[in-house]
């Protein structure tokens, strides 16, 4: 067995349990990042985790756009924002200085999307 794989004590797992190998995890999204050039060219499809922790892990990374198949994985990712929150509108232009000003409070803050004047109705992509 690949020894990144180890736990070294399952006695305090409850099974059946899914176990996140959040260094394993983390290094794949960077690896992801890395290939793409940009956390914008990224689209992940949920149905490979179908987790809300993997989904916040992406958002911190700047993954902010996501893919799903099912109504049932469309409706994860609708839940809660896709797992993020609270969703603060402001102009553009102040959108780095608001997510500076609630990481002094150590709120995670992200852009996540724009709004922009056309015909009535949302477009997600």
């Amino acid at each position: 067995m690949d020894p990144r794989y180890h736990i070294g004590d399952t006695s305090e797992i409850i099974t059946p349990a899914v176990v996140l190998f959040v260094e394993l995890l983390e290094q794949n999204l960077d690896k992801m990042i890395e290939i793409a050039g940009d956390p914008a060219r990224l689209r992940p499809h949920c149905k490979t985790h179908k987790m809300a922790e993997v989904i916040r892990r992406e958002l911190r990374k700047g993954i902010v756009k996501h893919k799903c198949a099912t109504f049932a994985e469309a409706e994860m990712l609708a839940t809660f924002n896709m797992g993020i929150g609270m969703v603060v509108v402001v102009a553009a232009r102040d959108a780095g200085r608001s997510i500076e000003h609630f990481g002094r409070f150590e709120i995670p803050a992200y852009e996540i999307g724009e709004i922009v004047e056309g015909e009535p109705g949302v477009e997600i992509v």
